[in-house]
């Protein structure tokens, strides 16, 4: 029986540790952006703090749903497993 080496958990893995890694890089830029007050004056710092908060909401979405991947996966092996043995 051939495995593929790329399952959807592994797959679904590695999304999550993009996803997690974009996290980090969003969250410093709103950081980085809220430091001064005058910056948020700025159109430029604004739009990227937008823009950051906005890709920080759908990476947590998307990782809840590769972890919902992750699940599935893991409770169908466990059905296959149960009928087998």
């Amino acid at each position: 029986m051939n495995i593929p080496t790329n399952s959807a958990s592994q797959l679904a893995i590695q999304g999550i540790q993009t996803g997690f890694q974009k996290l980090s890089e969003n969250s410093q830029n709103i950081a980085s952006s809220l430091k001064t007050e005058e910056k948020l004056t700025s159109q430029s710092t604004s739009t990227s703090l937008e823009t950051s908060l906005i890709d920080n909401q759908q990476l947590s979405t998307q990782i809840q749903s590769l972890a919902k991947v992750i699940k599935t996966e893991d409770g169908l092996i466990g059905q296959l497993l149960d009928n087998w043995a």
